[in-house]
């Protein structure tokens, strides 16, 4: 006498110990509910450690800025290469756009220095972020003007940070 097996009464190893007795044959919708019941059970638990993972990342992101900037200068320098290509199609200055580019960079670098260092005193701080910030939102045409004297500001803000933390 064979038994009619339904899936949402058993476990696998029951159905398993049936099938071996003899009672129960497990056709293949038993065997495919099973594997679901399997691989839905392992999406699930690699979710959970996925999801774990990625916020022992972001609080190492947060605690870390300057592996935050390494993590995101990639998609930056993509970005910058494709308005440098598109600025080459036009007939903007592809170089000067590059050197604001470059300039910006470092720029934000000293931005993250400055931030690290406690040596380095709040005014100076808050010039240097606003520094950067007139860099950021200044046009092409701007920058083309001014770009020696913001050269000579970077260079000088680079300065005073690195001798604020030396002394």
């Amino acid at each position: 006498m064979q038994r009619t097996w339904y899936p949402e009464t058993f476990d696998k190893k029951s159905a398993t110990h049936l099938q071996e007795s003899g009672d129960v044959e497990l056709d293949e919708y038993a065997h495919e509910f099973f594997t679901k019941k399997a691989q839905a059970l392992s999406n699930i638990i690699e979710f959970f450690i996925w999801a774990i993972l990625l916020v022992f990342c972001w609080f190492y992101l947060q605690t870390h800025p300057a592996e935050k900037v390494s993590l995101f200068s990639g998609v930056e320098v993509m970005w910058q290469k494709v308005q440098i290509w598109f600025s080459q199609m036009s007939a903007e200055d592809a170089t000067l756009l590059e050197q604001k580019n470059s300039l910006e960079k470092t720029m934000q670098e000293i931005v993250l220095l400055s931030k690290e260092n406690t040596c380095v005193d709040e005014e100076t701080k808050k010039s240097i972020v606003d520094s950067f910030s007139r860099l950021q939102a200044m046009d092409l045409e701007t920058y083309k003007k001014q770009h020696r004297a913001f050269n000579t500001v970077v260079s000088l803000y680079y300065t005073k940070v690195k001798s604020d933390c030396e002394n």
